[in-house]
């Protein structure tokens, strides 16, 4: 739902990280990737996820 998301209003990852506030974790969650081994990929927590909803306008339901 996220890449949904951002393709249709055409946000950029570096636009999206100054919502969430890290482009790391931001390209974590866009690549579904990490630099930790043991972690493959980002999971959207509880703060992200209502910072995201808060910026589309949507339910936080959707991220978790």
């Amino acid at each position: 739902m996220l890449m949904h998301l951002i393709d249709a209003r055409d946000i950029t990852p570096e636009a999206l990280a100054e919502v969430i506030g890290s482009l790391e974790v931001t390209l974590q969650i866009v690549n579904g990737d990490s630099p930790s081994e043991t972690l493959r990929e980002h999971t959207i927590n509880k703060v992200e996820a209502e910072v995201l909803a808060d910026y589309f306008h949507v339910d936080a339901s959707l991220f978790t």
